[in-house]
């Protein structure tokens, strides 16, 4: 037929490392779950939500490469949001990956997400690259200062080809919101 191969063609193969899965070349696949809009409020709602995926995320009996968080993980961009927001992520067991949405505010989340100076790169997209076993996530900014819409900014795209360009080879994830 000509739909998409549903069974490997030829027998597993053994991953290098334990505990690991590989495609039929022997390359390590890379495990992930995203999630995204927290619209973290410092309400008690929005918080009990996003502790009750971070808890289903941290039962789960495999280990995941990363947990990838797609925006608007506050809602209005405050310090107090991204306090609650911290607190709930640092609480994953797992590599957590995130970038930031359209309800985000660049310095606040570069200062206390990342723990980088917010201040010194404030109108800067915050793009991030981020590896795992078996792949590459491109962690794109979609926000526009000031507005509540967003889109990927010239400079993200230069970014994000200079990224891909540095690694052909390896299977890429474009994340954003």
């Amino acid at each position: 037929g000509s739909g998409l191969p549903l069974e490997p063609r030829e027998g597993p193969t053994r991953c290098s490392r334990p505990h690991r899965s590989c495609d039929t070349q022997g390359r390590e696949l890379s495990f992930f779950r995203q999630f995204s809009d927290t619209h973290l409020d410092g309400r008690k709602g929005g918080a009990e939500r996003a502790a009750a995926v971070v808890a289903y995320l941290n039962g789960l009996s495999m280990p995941l490469d990363a947990v990838v968080v797609t925006g608007d993980i506050a809602d209005h961009g405050l310090p107090a949001e991204y306090e609650q927001a911290r607190t709930i992520l640092s609480a994953s067991r797992h590599p957590v990956f995130p970038c930031p949405g359209n309800h985000d505010t660049r310095a606040l989340y570069r200062e206390i997400l990342l723990g980088e100076n917010g201040g010194a790169d404030a109108g800067v997209p915050v793009n991030r690259v981020r590896h795992t076993a078996g792949a590459l996530f491109a962690l794109c900014d979609s926000t526009i200062p000031g507005r509540d819409d967003g889109y990927l900014a010239d400079e993200t795209i230069s970014w994000l080809d200079r990224v891909l360009a540095e690694r052909p080879d390896v299977t890429s994830f474009l994340c954003f919101h």
